[in-house]
């Protein structure tokens, strides 16, 4: 919702956009993508999920994933970032 007297949008209100980057140590890339499809499979769960998409390295320059997902709110996002499954599935990436 944008406030008539600032211009602006308010912080909670509209969509949010999580993003995460992350280096994987060589040789777990096909375990990392798997682990990433949890991630993705939890997030989309969520009501209020308006879209979750992982970007693969393109090559040596670029080494990160990218994990970017869309909410219609940030206390959407925000139940996302605490549910119980997520927790799980950050702990199950920490090795990668």
């Amino acid at each position: 919702m944008i406030d008539k007297e600032k211009n602006v949008q308010k912080p909670e209100e509209g969509p949010v956009t999580v993003s995460m980057a992350r280096k994987i140590k060589p040789g777990v890339e096909k375990e990392y993508e798997a682990w990433e499809k949890a991630i993705i499979k939890e997030a989309s769960s969520i009501t209020g999920n308006m879209g979750t998409s992982l970007f693969k390295p393109k090559s040596t320059s670029q080494d990160k994933y990218i994990f970017i997902s869309r909410f219609d709110s940030l206390e959407k996002a925000g139940k996302c970032e605490v549910s119980q499954s997520t927790k799980e599935c950050r702990e199950k990436g920490q090795p990668l």
